[in-house]
């Protein structure tokens, strides 16, 4: 999806809203601007990650972007390699805003996973920073109504899934799992390719496929990590 610039069949990410009974209510793509030719084709320049849907009823999304591109309005670069974003769009598909976690590293800082509380009232977003020609794991908690951030941790190398326990927020990286914040507990029980899923009584599921496919699931205390 190209705004302006060259073309080269590089990719730029879409987001559809379905009403109630299937109707397309909006859609809205992120397009690249003044995009420059590199001699390289088909690029994933945009990519979303996911969405979850708030209090308000605003589609919030979390992906990586490696160009400038516009989103909903508002025209973004990245700081060096790619950066991560989270954007809030309404009922209308306008952006109500945006937030972009990046530096100056030439690898990029991506967003592959994201979260919203029971009360659908904050988010939390989970992917990888570049430092220093390395990547540690990062998870960020946001205001859903206005994108303010509320809390930031580097975690492992690399964070490949978050949910919320309670007020807490969850991740799970390489062979383990963290809640994040004060009191928080680490367990071994997740893997790179397994998911989380926050409860409404705040305790955490966790889903692990083995080599086979076939996989197994256990249930955590949201205070206290131990296996139910």
């Amino acid at each position: 999806v190209l705004a302006s610039g060259a073309s080269e069949n590089d990719r730029a990410g879409f987001v559809i809203r379905i009403d109630p009974v299937g109707r397309v209510a909006w859609a809205r793509a992120f397009p690249l601007v003044d995009h420059s030719p590199n001699g390289t084709q088909n690029e994933p320049l945009v990519q979303i990650a996911k969405g979850v849907v708030d209090a308000s009823g605003n589609v919030v999304l979390a992906g990586t972007f490696r160009a400038t591109a516009d989103f909903a309005g508002s025209t973004n670069s990245p700081s060096g390699g790619g950066d991560g974003f989270v954007v809030s769009l309404d009922r209308r598909g306008d952006r109500v805003w945006f937030r972009r976690f990046g530096g100056a590293e030439t690898a990029a800082d991506t967003f592959v996973d994201l979260d919203v509380n029971t009360a659908r009232s904050a988010i939390v977003a989970a992917g990888a920073k570049a430092v220093s020609g390395a990547t540690e794991g990062r998870v960020v908690t946001l205001s859903a109504s206005d994108g303010a951030p509320q809390g930031e941790w580097g975690v492992g190398e690399a964070v490949t899934h978050a949910c919320f326990s309670g007020a807490s927020a969850v991740a799970a990286h390489g062979t383990s799992v963290s809640k994040l914040g004060t009191g928080g507990w680490v367990l071994s029980c997740a893997s790179a390719t397994g998911e989380l899923i926050g409860t409404p009584s705040g305790d955490v599921l966790v889903f692990q496929p083995d080599r086979d496919g076939m996989g197994g699931a256990a249930m955590l205390d949201g205070t206290t990590g131990a296996e139910e």
